[in-house]
């Protein structure tokens, strides 16, 4: 299953500058989904992290996992849900620069 962007601002609470997803290209439902997040050298946050550097926020990277997990959690919870991420293991295993899909 896939979701385009609006379908995802209908299942997250999330709005600009804070919606961390742009579509969903794999989901199954309650269990995994893979998403993408287009980043453009727009971003408000390029203008103070690293400013001569620009790279995306390792925070910002963590918040958009949870949030693609939150889509397969809430999608079939009534609109207004809530789902929080408790806990992570990984790492992050390259730099997200500007105008890059993540």
């Amino acid at each position: 299953m896939k979701l385009t962007h609006e379908e995802v601002r209908n299942i997250l609470p999330h709005r600009y500058p804070f919606i961390m997803v742009d579509k969903i290209v794999e989901l199954e439902k309650g269990n995994k989904a893979v998403g993408i997040k287009n980043v453009s050298g727009n971003e408000p946050f390029f203008q103070g992290h690293f400013p001569s550097e620009a790279v995306m926020p390792g925070v910002l990277q963590v918040e958009a996992v949870g949030q693609v997990g939150a889509v397969a959690v809430l999608i079939d919870q009534e609109k207004g849900a809530n789902a929080f991420l408790a806990g992570i293991k990984g790492e992050i295993l390259q730099e997200n620069r500007p105008w890059r899909s993540t």
